[in-house]
């Protein structure tokens, strides 16, 4: 069974070369995922992301793992340009088991934020995490995480910021092909709200998954986002901190014709309130993709 998650699955197999190692790239183009900015979905932020996605593992024995990536991302808004930018990621993790069942791991990324017009808006982030992995055949897996991330703003008037991230993430098997999954996350985000350059978004929900066949899945999840705005802000004569929460829903269909090749079939539903009435909304995505690895 599969036991990825379904709302970041890696590639269902990837080829194998001797001593385990392998190698895979990866492309795609999107637009419409849910904003990462401040406005309304009225306010331009249809966008359209260019990837490009570098990876090489290195395994022994099924004892230590080493990993290393790199990612590169275009951000392309349609009516504005103050959050188009270039986001170019270096990551590597290591993990090591300790018991049989149990692996220590610790991971570290580094992300290069460059914007096309606010430069202002330019950073460099350190996100450093560790944590612990386990896997019981048939009964139950995970993994949890935490650390720190700092931004250093490359504009001496930008306040550098830290913030502390959680990952926690439990799959249930139920039965040889369907997978229960629950999953909490905190991490941060780019904005263009006002005197926020950035806000700490946390989720929690849950996800179902089955596989019909090896090759044809389906799965559900469902959760709530908190969002929050550390810096004060006047909107409509209100000075207040923003605050949003969101509650999400997806279903999706994913088919693997072949092991390089997979299409995916989904339905994306959030609902969005704020503290700031102007910034609520409720958003409905249907989406076709097809995704490569080579």
């Amino acid at each position: 069974m599969r036991t990825a998650s379904i709302f970041a699955s890696p590639p269902p197999s990837r080829p194998t070369c001797p001593g385990g190692e392998f190698l895979w790239l990866t492309g795609s183009r999107g637009g419409g995922a849910p904003p990462p900015s401040g406005r309304s979905p009225r306010g331009g932020e249809q966008y359209y992301l260019n990837e490009a996605d570098l990876r090489v593992e290195y395994g022994e024995e099924e004892r230590i793992l080493l990993a290393g990536g790199w990612s590169n991302h275009y951000y392309d808004y349609d009516d504005t340009d103050e959050l188009d930018r270039i986001e170019n990621l270096l990551s590597g993790t290591l993990s090591r088991r300790v018991l049989p069942d149990v692996s220590a791991l610790v991971r570290y990324r580094f992300t290069d934020f460059n914007y096309k017009t606010e430069e202002g808006r330019d950073n460099d982030s350190h996100r450093f995490l560790a944590g612990i992995s386990w896997e019981v055949e048939e009964k139950i897996a995970g993994e949890v995480k935490a650390g720190y991330e700092w931004k250093d703003y490359d504009d001496s008037a930008a306040a550098d910021a830290e913030f502390f991230l959680i990952d926690l993430r439990l799959v249930l098997p139920l039965g040889r092909l369907a997978a229960l999954e629950g999953f909490l996350a905190r991490s941060p985000a780019a904005t263009d709200f006002v005197n926020n350059p950035y806000y700490l978004s946390t989720l929690l929900g849950a996800g179902l998954e089955f596989c019909f066949t090896s090759a044809f899945c389906s799965g559900a999840m469902a959760g709530y986002r908190l969002d929050d705005y550390p810096h004060e802000a006047r909107i409509d004569r209100e000075l207040r901190e923003r605050e949003d929460g969101s509650r999400e829903f997806r279903v999706d269909a994913t088919w693997h014709p072949h092991r390089w090749l997979g299409l995916e079939l989904s339905y994306d539903y959030v609902g969005r309130d704020s503290n700031f009435e102007r910034y609520d909304y409720t958003d409905h995505r249907v989406a076709l993709s097809a995704r490569g690895d080579f």
